[in-house]
């Protein structure tokens, strides 16, 4: 991590420890520009609160190291300012802006409530060489934080704006150009009044809301996923909302994939064309004990034709067509489909579970004409390492030295790692009210996995939508809470 963005973590937590009440909104945001790449609004006063940071440990710890670091005024300042964070002249009532502009800064932007306050609050730290002292320039008054970060505000905004190192910024470049250019900026040209904010604030998350075009997250977090974007679309032609809310017991993520151009957009509108809304046929046959799951409505038609957009599915289908007639069989898929695998073996590593895990599909046919070439199938498929025999009333394929059992009956398709159970299929519809409706439903069990993780839910209720859900074990605490208390524990 570079040593920039760790000044900014470092800022990052200092607000969050001094977010406070106050009031008088104020356009405060026009300083982050209509094109920047990532945007994250945070409502410290509901994160303050739902930590119940004033109580922590962390407070006291912050006020004992106080008197290492600082003098004694300069101590007796800053511990008045953690008791009454409204004392730094900010508003911390009103969400906190962390952005990053197409020009590789990173800036930080909050609204100024009590000016005089604020130089108050920078000249101590200035005295104890957190930073420069403060002069002014264009109307503006700046300084530096911690070397590396450059401050500006006037009665209205308080900026921090730090360089993203590694990012190929022009030597000359000059940063208080870039601040200035920032502060001229009026809500035509502000990411504040652009749709994107817009889908944004539509969200109706409390906590936190966040917009990324896919372009600017590190490679490193997303280069294993690039296969799963269609062909012809480009990290850069895809935006992505998030909005965060923690709760009692869980974590409500609510995502949102949307196309920075007329094309990706299309493409991503077509790929819901192939789900249907989930009917419930299926929801009888998961077994209490199986929390591993995920359920969806189909057609197979329009799936088979998205899912071949995708390099990596393409492949494996022609490899499995060498065998077995897949095309067709997706294509007869028309209604429900759960697909379900058993819960995962806390002594096992949990990528092996999921590489050779014991799973079953259960689809809703159109028909099940693709059954008349079964004889055809078993004789063709030996040439390219296939084996495929009658078992029992159903049919076993042994393939790569691991048998998986298919059956059809009564337009109900079967294929798992296990023998088929479609005699004892239930069909009866259960109105389950969280999935029934949706086009995808999935839950994983994570207990004994990840810490304090009891399982995530994820459904999806339209195009390009997400909603994951997140569950502690712990159900009586805010879920902020749970993970201050675990930070300090360990």
């Amino acid at each position: 991590m570079s040593k920039c963005i760790k000044h900014i973590y470092v800022i990052l937590a200092l607000i969050f420890m001094l977010s406070a009440c106050t009031n008088n909104e104020k356009n405060y945001t026009t300083v982050i520009p209509k094109d920047a790449t990532l945007v994250v609004k945070a409502n410290m006063k509901n994160l303050v609160e739902k930590s119940d940071l004033s109580n922590s440990p962390i407070i006291a710890m912050a006020k004992q190291s106080l008197g290492v670091l600082m003098g004694k005024n300069a101590k007796k300042h800053v511990e008045d300012i953690i008791n009454d964070p409204s004392l730094t002249g900010l508003n911390f009532d009103l969400p906190v802006y962390l952005f990053q502009t197409k020009n590789n800064y990173t800036g930080l932007s909050i609204c100024v409530d009590d000016e005089s306050l604020l130089d108050e609050f920078l000249n101590t730290l200035s005295g104890q060489n957190i930073c420069t002292k403060v002069k002014e320039r264009n109307g503006l008054k700046c300084c530096k934080l911690l070397d590396d970060i450059n401050v500006a505000y006037d009665d209205n905004t308080l900026l921090l704006l730090v360089r993203v190192e590694d990012k190929g910024i022009s030597s000359t470049q000059n940063d208080g150009a870039v601040i200035q250019q920032l502060f001229d900026y009026n809500e035509d040209n502000s990411f504040i009044m652009s749709e994107n904010a817009k889908k944004m604030n539509e969200m109706n998350c409390e906590d936190f809301q966040i917009y990324s075009n896919l372009a600017a997250i590190p490679s490193q977090y997303i280069e294993d996923y690039k296969s799963l974007l269609p062909a012809g679309v480009n990290y850069s032609d895809v935006n992505v909302i998030f909005g965060v809310d923690f709760l009692k017991g869980s974590v409500s993520v609510k995502t949102l994939l949307c196309g920075n151009n007329a094309n990706a957009q299309k493409i991503i509108d077509d790929g819901y064309d192939s789900f249907k809304p989930i009917q419930g046929t299926y929801l009888s046959n998961i077994p209490k004990n199986n929390k591993t799951w995920i359920y969806f409505g189909s057609n197979g038609k329009k799936g088979l034709e998205q899912i071949k957009k995708f390099p990596a599915v393409k492949e494996m289908l022609t490899a499995l067509n060498l065998g077995i007639d897949a095309d067709n069989i997706i294509r007869a898929i028309d209604g429900d489909v759960l697909i379900s695998s058993k819960s995962v073996d806390k002594s096992q590593n949990y990528d092996c579970v999921l590489k050779d895990a014991d799973f079953s599909l259960v689809a809703n046919l159109k028909n099940s004409n693709f059954m008349k070439d079964m004889n055809y199938w078993m004789e063709s498929s030996k040439e390219y390492g296939v084996n495929i025999v009658p078992f029992k009333d159903q049919y076993k394929l042994r393939i790569e030295d691991k048998d998986y059992y298919m059956d059809v009956k009564k337009n109900n398709l079967y294929f798992g790692t296990t023998p088929s159970s479609l005699k004892a299929l239930s069909t009866s519809i259960k109105n389950d009210k969280d999935v029934v409706g949706k086009y995808i439903y999935a839950q994983l069990n994570l207990k004994g996995q990840v810490p304090l993780i009891d399982k995530i839910c994820i459904s999806s209720s339209g195009v390009g939508e997400i909603t994951i859900n997140i569950q502690t074990q712990d159900k009586s605490d805010n879920v902020l809470k749970q993970i201050l208390k675990g930070a300090i524990l360990n």
